[in-house]
């Protein structure tokens, strides 16, 4: 494994990220955006955003119980061949439901929903375009901690009093962004209405197979193979957020869950999978704060996880809100039954979103993880074992 650590300049340059905008992709324009971006990607980008969007519609457009079991080959092959070249998977994911799938309206005017339309959408109006919107500008208020991250790498590979106020400095950006995320979140309410989100619109955003009982051996896409596919359906599991969030500060989830995410990775694009595995690869955040001398270097990770564990509760809200709720109403849409009790991913969301935040909580620090400084054949044995590493 090559341990070299990259400056943020290349982590954008090779990633396809930015420190200002996270994981967003500007293909609003079939042109070089600010990332960079070759014209090809960003071609195929949006190729792909408009194919699984009509995919989605022509599958899901009379309800799971009519749903269509072949794909067209003038749909699927083109679908293939455009995921191929970009590491994806052939449905509807959240990097061209969401990532690609945005123009600012004004670019002197500040980045939020009611400054965006989204380039493509499903059948909603308004309340569509507010659901992919706000998932828009949440993975916005992210960026600043990308490169919150990548110091904190930085300052963890090397030891002082120095690297540990640079590191409290740095690390005191996630709580920020994370209060800033679940704010969006909060809003909106204002625009989407969780019975019409549980009616209408979810249904496009499923997969296919995995679970699905409306296409339990999944959707066969003619001129590709003869047996079906199985595809999970768009899902925030999928945004590279929380899953690099994960392998910066070490939170391990418990086998199942993490098989899945490890699954979900696979609906990503190459570039961000990359750098979940650059991340999880050099990330010594949590073994230098466990060998720190410094409370005030706990106290910082520590609230940085609470943040995150804060978030993760926050999702758990909104699942209950926008699919629980509304599935118990007897004037429910039966049309979408076969995704009651299941997130668009395929999961049994409420189980899943509790576990994973229950694991986010137990890597909060314990107060004993902190070393004393009584015992000088301690600490003197941990600084050299933090020097072998």
């Amino acid at each position: 494994m090559n341990s070299k650590l990259l400056t943020m300049d290349e982590i954008e340059r090779d990633f396809m990220v930015s420190r200002k905008t996270g994981f967003l992709i500007d293909c609003s324009k079939l042109c070089e955006d600010a990332l960079m971006l070759p014209k090809e990607k960003c071609k195929l980008l949006k190729l792909h955003t408009v194919l699984s969007f009509i995919t989605a519609g022509y599958v899901w457009q009379d309800g799971g119980q009519c749903a269509a079991q072949r794909l067209p080959s003038c749909l699927a092959v083109p679908l293939v061949k455009v995921s191929d070249a970009l590491g994806m998977k052939p449905v509807i994911s959240y990097p061209s439901m969401m990532l690609s799938n945005w123009r600012i309206l004004n670019v002197d005017e500040e980045f939020e929903v009611r400054n965006l339309v989204p380039i493509y959408t499903t059948p909603g109006g308004s309340g569509a375009d507010v659901f992919i919107l706000t998932h828009v500008v949440v993975e916005h208020r992210f960026g600043p901690a990308i490169k919150s991250i990548i110091e904190a790498i930085g300052y963890t590979h090397q030891r002082g009093t120095h690297h540990d106020q640079l590191l409290i400095q740095t690390l005191s950006v996630i709580p920020q962004v994370m209060n800033k995320m679940v704010v969006i979140f909060q809003n909106i309410k204002d625009g989407l209405a969780p019975n019409f989100y549980y009616d209408r619109l979810r249904i496009f955003y499923s997969g296919w197979g995995l679970g699905n009982t409306s296409l339990p051996n999944g959707l066969i896409y003619e001129g590709v193979q003869d047996s079906p596919l199985m595809m999970r359906g768009g899902s925030a599991a999928q945004s590279c957020t929380l899953q690099m969030l994960d392998a910066a500060f070490g939170i391990v989830h418990s086998e199942d869950e993490q098989k899945y995410l490890d699954e979900v990775r696979g609906y990503m694009l190459q570039e961000h999978r990359d750098l979940y595995d650059y991340i999880k690869d050099r990330s010594r955040i949590r073994e230098y704060v466990e060998s720190s001398f410094n409370e005030s270097v706990k106290e910082s990770y520590n609230a940085c996880i609470m943040a995150i564990q804060g978030f993760r509760r926050h999702h758990i809200t909104k699942a209950y809100e926008y699919i629980t709720q509304p599935a118990k109403r007897p004037d429910r849409n039966n049309c979408v039954e076969f995704i009651r009790d299941k997130g668009t991913g395929g999961a049994g969301y409420i189980k899943f979103l509790n576990r994973i935040r229950r694991n986010t909580a137990l890597s909060k620090l314990p107060s004993e993880h902190i070393a004393t400084t009584k015992n000088p054949a301690t600490k003197e044995s941990v600084l050299n074992q933090r020097d072998q590493n």
